[in-house]
């Protein structure tokens, strides 16, 4: 496992700017985007790049997630290249920035739960790639308390 390294699926507009004021802080992040040139750009302000987001999950105990929609989220949580591939994860947790439908949230929680142990955080946001790299989101963050407390600022 990378130490104190911050896992990031999603390298886009808001991804990039998540992990590049995640590395202005002094986080060592570990990112994959299913676009490959957009994981080597990331590479460039300092993201560790992965080959999949089980690949982050190996190596990261919280992974933030900011991926189109809610079957980008399902595929990057429960996919064959996905989180659960990863195996056991109980002092894992899943940080989903993504704006996703109620019941899918509540499926991948629970399925990424009895898989692997994981703990999930409902966590989306309000403003744009700007706001990110500035650290100015407004997060509205859902989930088991003490999981929460351990994301990255």
């Amino acid at each position: 496992m990378t130490e104190g390294a911050v896992g990031f699926i999603g390298l886009g507009l808001m991804g990039q700017g998540f992990t590049r004021r995640l590395a202005e802080k002094g986080y060592r992040v570990v990112g994959f985007d299913i676009d490959q040139g957009r994981t080597r750009a990331a590479s460039d302000w300092g993201v560790n790049p992965a080959n999949s987001a089980a690949e982050v999950a190996r190596t990261c105990d919280v992974i933030l997630v900011s991926v189109i929609n809610t079957a980008a989220v399902e595929d990057v949580a429960l996919g064959p290249t996905g989180i659960v591939a990863a195996g056991r994860g109980e002092d894992k947790i899943l940080v989903d920035h993504s704006t996703t439908e109620l019941e899918a949230t509540q499926r991948i929680a629970a399925a990424l739960a009895e898989r692997c142990g994981m703990m999930f955080v409902d966590a989306p946001v309000s403003g744009g790639p700007g706001a990110a790299k500035a650290g100015e989101l407004a997060i509205m963050a859902g989930g088991v308390e003490a999981a929460i407390a351990r994301i990255p600022r």
